[in-house]
């Protein structure tokens, strides 16, 4: 007769809770680490991407002339509201 063998491949809360407990201070420090690197790293490195952008209110454009939508007041009272 073969022997099967029970094996407990469950993870319960309280295991991860005692690996947390006992290893808190890896955990921290690690993170601590990560963190200063990155600040560092953001410091010191020159920028390497920038991006600029130019906002122009819609025109109605026909054969002979275009028109604006809208001024540009509105349009830049528009833009400062949170909901636009």
């Amino acid at each position: 007769m073969q022997e099967q063998a029970i094996t407990d491949d469950e993870i319960s809360l309280i295991d991860v809770y005692e690996f947390l407990a006992d290893g808190w201070k890896t955990i921290l420090a690690t993170a601590f680490i990560g963190t200063s690197i990155g600040i560092v790293t953001s410091m010191v490195l020159p920028e390497q991407f920038e991006a600029k952008a130019f906002i122009e209110s819609a025109k109605v454009a026909n054969s002979t002339n275009s028109t604006y939508v809208e001024s540009i007041t509105v349009l830049a009272e528009k833009m400062r509201s949170p909901t636009y």
